[in-house]
């Protein structure tokens, strides 16, 4: 019977503080998934789209209603309405954005996996490495809340 060492990290998200934004994949070091926790005040989200060259996206509402709008090829909107106990997934070449348009509050956790592992980065998790293309800044009509640090340059600005 062999002895190993288990391995692993542990990390806390208070989900409920709106003044906090809760990344995941870079206090647990995961290397090909991306995790965060989002608290978003009504009107507050991601005022770009973005899609993956290969990772899909899965958005959990665990309180209050979010709002994810997706592109379509023709540029045309669509309004998915995410309440809570809902689940999306989203295809990685899908233009997506997410925010919250109805609620006082919607915590979304928010979940991608690349289907390999990446070369680890620098200062970010290898999953926002795979992001393909950034389009429409301010054209959500969402407000990027001041607590996210990673803004759509910060995105551009890495390749797989």
């Amino acid at each position: 019977m062999s002895n190993s060492a288990v391995q692993y990290t542990k990390a806390h998200c208070n989900a409920t503080s709106p003044d906090e934004r809760c990344d995941l994949a870079t206090a647990l070091g995961l290397k090909n998934l991306g995790f965060s926790v989002y608290s978003l005040g009504r009107g507050e989200g991601l005022d770009f789209f973005h899609n993956h060259r290969e990772q899909e996206e899965v958005y959990f509402c665990i309180d209050g209603s979010a709002d994810l709008i997706i592109l379509d090829d023709d540029k045309q909107r669509l309004d998915v309405p995410i309440d809570k106990g809902d689940i999306v997934r989203v295809s990685p070449g899908t233009l997506r954005a997410i925010g919250n348009k109805r609620a006082e509050r919607a915590i979304v956790i928010i979940a991608g996996a690349c289907s390999h592992t990446f070369p680890a980065g620098v200062g970010h998790h290898d999953v926002i490495a795979d992001v393909l293309s950034i389009v429409g800044h301010g054209d959500t009509g969402f407000t990027m809340p001041q607590k996210l640090d990673r803004r759509a340059a910060d995105f551009e600005d890495d390749g797989c």
